[in-house]
């Protein structure tokens, strides 16, 4: 587990989290659906903060399955 601060965590997850409770989204997307989604690096660029990444998903949705292809440190 990663050290943040507290108010710095919050911020991000609501933020993250306001964009899952779009009312659209939840009146026409069924609540079991199962959906795969990829981020895309549109430049070279160092992979950092998957565990800040993976906190703030689990609290957003502590059923969402994350799954990374890459590691903090690696090359895209």
């Amino acid at each position: 587990m990663i050290n943040v601060n507290k108010p710095t965590f919050h911020y991000i997850a609501h933020h993250v989290a306001s964009n899952a409770g779009d009312v659209t989204c939840m009146a026409t997307i069924p609540v079991d659906m199962e959906v795969e989604a990829h981020f895309l690096a549109k430049e070279d660029r160092v992979i950092a903060g998957i565990a800040l990444a993976d906190m703030v998903f689990s609290e957003v949705d502590p059923k969402l399955k994350v799954e990374w292809s890459r590691k903090d440190g690696d090359n895209v």
